[in-house]
């Protein structure tokens, strides 16, 4: 590509807006996607063992969320927080600055402990330190390709979940921040003008 004169660019699940991966009249643009890759052996799909006694997955990062979670949570398997969509890949998810996550505990690339790329050059690297992790978080392609994930997991073996309707004495921010509070206990610490139920 470099000797052509071509830009590489990644291309994931499609979940971003029109023109940001290419515009379609760049003729020398590259476009990579990763939905085809089958990783090398230990980083197509694997479950570790830590010494804590806690379990990660190394996965392709060309894996949608939905793929993950088909093989993880049969297991009772969860990764300590969640985007909005499940259609998203993981490459893209940990390379892009995506909405959704948890109050106190980040977006999924805060997870992240170890990574395999390929570099500008051609070269692969696995990248496990957080001094260098932290840089390929949200760094949109600039850095290379990421090619595989590892992400810490949570075992959560009777999940939850529930849905709660109200109808609100009144609109205001009171009321809303006391269903978000009292009904919808959601863990933030204290509301505005400390109303914390």
């Amino acid at each position: 590509a470099k000797s052509k004169g071509y830009k590489v660019r990644i291309s994931g699940a499609g979940g971003s807006s029109g023109g940001i991966v290419t515009d379609g009249k760049d003729s020398n643009a590259f476009v990579v996607s990763l939905g085809e890759y089958v990783g090398v052996p230990g980083w197509e799909f694997g479950l570790h063992d830590m010494p804590d006694g806690s379990k990660r997955v190394r996965v392709n990062a060309g894996w949608s969320l939905g793929q993950l979670y088909d093989k993880i949570r049969l297991l009772d398997f969860f990764l300590p927080t969640q985007t909005a969509g499940y259609f998203l890949t993981l490459g893209g998810v940990i390379a892009n600055g995506v909405h959704g996550g948890h109050y106190s505990r980040g977006f999924i690339h805060s997870h992240v402990t170890r990574l395999r790329v390929m570099m500008h050059d051609g070269t692969i690297k696995e990248i496990e330190d957080e001094a260098d992790l932290r840089y390929w978080r949200c760094s949109f392609g600039l850095l290379g390709i990421i090619l595989g994930i590892e992400f810490q997991l949570e075992k959560r073996e009777h999940l939850q979940m529930e849905w709660v309707k109200r109808k609100l004495p009144a609109w205001n921010s009171e009321e809303l921040w006391r269903f978000i509070m009292q009904d919808a206990e959601a863990d933030i610490g204290d509301a505005p003008g400390n109303m914390t139920g």
